[in-house]
């Protein structure tokens, strides 16, 4: 099966790989700022992980998304309908990195509308770990493979 999107636009380091969820499957999602609790509906599908960030620090160094407009205030956790088409693979860090290092955390994307379907079963705010880092939130990065 291959992807009708363009996995390295996603921010993915390699090609993804599909599967389906398993019943009662949970997803994460850190966003805030121009990034929404689900994502935009006119999108191709929305980025989610299989890890709990603890901060937002933590998120930005496993998901790196500071740069694509996601300030990472909230976290929410899903319940993932039986058999959803995930796609998982490893995040891939942007360009540059010097700031915050090198990261490589699991994403899963979801193709729109199957994003639209996951059910919220939580929402918290993420701890902000910041200090007075300098966070810059706009557009995508370049990536290189």
């Amino acid at each position: 099966m291959e992807p009708s999107w363009d996995w390295q636009k996603i921010g993915f380091r390699r090609r993804p790989r599909p599967r389906n969820s398993r019943p009662g499957e949970r997803l994460f999602r850190a966003w805030g700022g121009s990034s929404t609790m689900k994502g935009s509906r006119q999108s191709d599908g929305v980025c989610f992980s299989s890890i709990r960030p603890e901060s937002r620090l933590d998120a930005e160094e496993r998901f790196a998304v500071f740069e694509w407009g996601n300030m990472c205030v909230n976290v929410t956790e899903f319940i993932v309908p039986a058999s959803t088409v995930l796609w998982v693979g490893e995040v891939h860090p942007g360009d540059p990195r010097p700031v915050l290092g090198m990261s490589f955390g699991p994403q899963v994307f979801i193709e729109n509308p199957a994003a639209q379907s996951l059910v919220p079963i939580s929402t918290r705010p993420l701890p902000s770990d910041l200090g007075c880092n300098w966070v810059h939130v706009g557009k995508a990065p370049r990536i290189h493979s």
